[in-house]
């Protein structure tokens, strides 16, 4: 018999949005919020989508970075910040990149960085709001958070291709890991 949880895996494995859908829709909110705030008006997470939406306009479009250079002149170091702010080891790699390279590699760097960056969603396990948490709760939490990017380079480093899912739960409960990652091979 079936287990509830992986049950409930599967249902939500399928009610996530492809990478490239979630970039085009999550930057056009950005895009709208940047406009009545400005940049600086932006969360690290919130910039850092912004520049990939801009990257990945300018990939899918013209074929190269050269929009997201007219646009943001900067956006390789905005990223690299904003996901060094946010622990996000793969991101950060890709925008490391000399811009050749990254352009080059663009597509094949994709998946794993967006997923990396909707990880990193509000309310997902790097985010959880533990102000009225159990210590015991906060200690476990803090632990993950501190391994999260590990966790993260081990699973782009094996050897199945695999698209990670964060569920939104309020805490990460150590005996309870399982629940915070669904692992899909592709």
């Amino acid at each position: 018999m079936e287990d509830a949880w992986f049950k409930s895996c599967r249902q939500f494995e399928g009610s996530q949005i492809d990478n490239e859908t979630w970039v085009i829709e999550e930057g056009d909110r950005i895009v709208q919020k940047k406009a009545h705030v400005g940049i600086d008006g932006l969360t690290d997470r919130e910039r850092l989508v912004y520049v990939l939406w801009l990257a990945d306009y300018g990939m899918r479009n013209g074929g190269d970075l050269s929009t997201a250079r007219d646009v943001f002149g900067d956006f390789q170091s905005v990223a690299l910040l904003s996901a060094s702010k946010l622990s996000l080891p793969t991101t950060c790699n890709a925008f490391t990149l000399d811009p050749d390279t990254l352009q080059e590699r663009y597509f094949d760097l994709f998946e794993a960085v967006c997923t990396e960056i909707r990880g990193a969603e509000p309310g997902g396990p790097l985010f959880a709001d533990l102000s009225e948490a159990d210590p015991a709760v906060v200690e476990t939490t803090n632990e993950a958070r501190s391994t999260f990017p590990q966790f993260l380079e081990a699973v782009s480093k094996s050897r199945f291709p695999q698209a990670i899912y964060f569920v939104k739960v309020p805490f990460i409960d150590r005996s309870d890991l399982r629940q915070q990652a669904i692992l899909r091979t592709t």
